[in-house]
C-alpha cells in the first residue's frame, strides 16, 4: 500500500511540474515522505489518502463486524476406559453437558450435592443459559461434535454427572473467546473432567493443590 502510494505521489508531482512550468523542488511544496507537494495539491493529497487508506480500512472493519455471530468449533473428547465405576468397580456410561452462558455466577456456585439432588441444573443456572448440549459417553469413548458458540455467550460450562465425582473436577468452565479460537477438547476420566486446550477457569473449589483421586461409587 505504501508503494502504491508513493507512485501516486509522484504521478502528483509530475502534474504539478507540468502546471507550473518548472521542477517540482523549485514550486513552493509541502514535504512528505520524500515528496514534493504544492499547497494547491494538498486537497488531491486528502483525497488520496481517504481513498487508499481510510476506505480499505472501513471496509476491513466492516467485514470484522460482519464475522461477529456464531462460531463453529469442534468438542473433541476421550472418555477413561474406567469411567464412572460402580461399587463392583465396573465402569458405566455417563452423561456431560456442555452450557454456553451468558454470566458465571450461577455455575460457580454449583455443587455436587445440587447435582445429586436431582434437581434440572438448567433451572438453577436460569437465564444465563444460551444452549446446553448433552454427550453420553461409554467407557473408552472418544467422540468429536461441531457445535455453533452462539454471538451472547461469555462463558462455556462443563459438567460430568458422574456417580460419585471427584470434590473439585467434575466441572469445567471455559472463557468463551478462547473456546472460539482454539475449539475445546478434554478428558472424561473415572469420576473427573480435565481440561486440555484452551485452558480452563480456575473455580473457587478447584485450588491448584487439589489432588484428582477416585473411588467406586459406594466407598
Amino acid at each position: 500500500m505504501l508503494d502504491l502510494i508513493r507512485e501516486e505521489v509522484k504521478s502528483r508531482n509530475r502534474q504539478v511540474a507540468v502546471k507550473y512550468g518548472k521542477s517540482p523542488i523549485h514550486s513552493p511544496r509541502l514535504f512528505t515522505s520524500n515528496m514534493y507537494f504544492s499547497g494547491a495539491d494538498c486537497m488531491d493529497f486528502t483525497t488520496l489518502w481517504h481513498k487508499i487508506i481510510l476506505l480499505p480500512l472501513v471496509a476491513a472493519l466492516s467485514l470484522l463486524n460482519g464475522c461477529a455471530g456464531p462460531k463453529n468449533i469442534t468438542i473433541s473428547s476421550e472418555a477413561s476406559a474406567t469411567l464412572n465405576r460402580d461399587r463392583q468397580g465396573k465402569p458405566l456410561s455417563v452423561v456431560v453437558q456442555v452450557y454456553q452462558l451468558k454470566n458465571d455466577q450461577a455455575f460457580k456456585l454449583l455443587t455436587p450435592d445440587l447435582l445429586a439432588s436431582g434437581k434440572p441444573i438448567q433451572d438453577v443456572l436460569g437465564s444465563d443459559v444460551i444452549s446446553n448440549k448433552e454427550l453420553v459417553f461409554l467407557p473408552g469413548d472418544k467422540k468429536e461434535l461441531d457445535i455453533s458458540v452462539l454471538e451472547d455467550a461469555n462463558y462455556v460450562g462443563v459438567i460430568g454427572y458422574f456417580r460419585q465425582p471427584n470434590p473439585h473436577f467434575w466441572r469445567l468452565l471455559y472463557d468463551a473467546g478462547r473456546v472460539r479460537s482454539k475449539d475445546l477438547k478434554f478428558k472424561v476420566g473415572d469420576c473427573y473432567l480435565q481440561a486440555i486446550k484452551p485452558e480452563s477457569i480456575a473455580l473457587p473449589d478447584q485450588p491448584k493443590t487439589a489432588k484428582i483421586e477416585c473411588q467406586p461409587a459406594g466407598y
